[in-house]
């Protein structure tokens, strides 16, 4: 345990030899800010992960809630004309694959790297959206491709953040990025969904989903490009505040 004394506030000396009491460094949100972005601007290679953080999280959460919010409509209006009841059953399978998925990486990422690990998650993602799109519109084939499309899309989150840290400390700072993309895609690209299948019809639906885990397919390997970059360039950077040090001196 660690035990901290004050020197006497009435002088700027305690003894001999002691040093000058020095006035501590502001700590408020506007100080740790300031001395954040000046070590982000230090950091010029680090910089360029920020728009690509925002891109990747824009794209992947933008991608997940247009299918987790369209697929019900899609199942019961689309051409596959599922009852509600298996409609019901379809969503519940997607999600208990997206919860088990999470585990899984888990698992996996003990043996394998997690750039190949984020990679894969990438490519089955666009590739089970390739399935829903072109497979027939059978109970089957729907099935099979919607919690197969969960398997590989729900690690894509956590995954990413770990192909990030690989290259910058995945700070509190980085997280904003992180929240702000994810909030802003939710956000229009479920706009986006809605306004297609009202303006057509729910059969737009695999396209849709195609098309947005396309996109997300090219943003992450740009990020794996990034990371890899910033990697040779800088090592692994770190983009935590520095907090200031304490004037207090510890006594063992």
């Amino acid at each position: 345990m660690r035990y901290f004394t004050t020197r006497p506030s009435s002088s700027h000396h305690t003894g001999a030899g002691d040093a000058p009491h020095e006035p501590p460094r502001s700590t408020s949100f506007g100080s740790h800010l300031h001395r954040s972005f000046a070590f982000i601007l230090s950091q010029r290679a680090a910089f360029v992960l920020i728009p690509s953080i925002f891109a990747l999280y824009f794209a992947l959460v933008g991608n997940e809630r247009v299918f987790a919010k369209y697929a019900f409509v899609s199942a019961v209006y689309g051409p596959a004309r599922l009852t509600s009841k298996d409609s019901y059953l379809l969503v519940t399978s997607y999600w208990i694959s997206f919860s088990l998925a999470r585990v899984a990486t888990f698992l996996f990422s003990l043996l394998v790297p997690i750039k190949w690990l984020f990679l894969l998650q990438l490519i089955g993602t666009w590739g089970m959206s390739l399935g829903l799109l072109f497979a027939p519109p059978e109970r089957p084939y729907i099935f099979a491709l919607t919690v197969l499309f969960g398997l590989f899309k729900s690690p894509l989150f956590p995954s990413g953040l770990s192909v990030i840290n690989e290259a910058v400390e995945v700070s509190g700072f980085l997280v904003f990025f992180v929240n702000l993309g994810s909030s802003i895609g939710a956000s229009c690209m479920q706009y986006l969904a809605s306004y297609l299948i009202s303006l057509y019809s729910p059969d737009v639906f695999p396209m849709t989903v195609m098309v947005t885990a396309l996109v997300l397919l090219v943003i992450g390997v740009s990020l794996l490009v990034i990371v890899n970059f910033v990697k040779r360039k800088n090592g692994r950077a770190t983009l935590t505040v520095v907090e200031p040090d304490n004037t207090l001196e510890p006594v063992l």
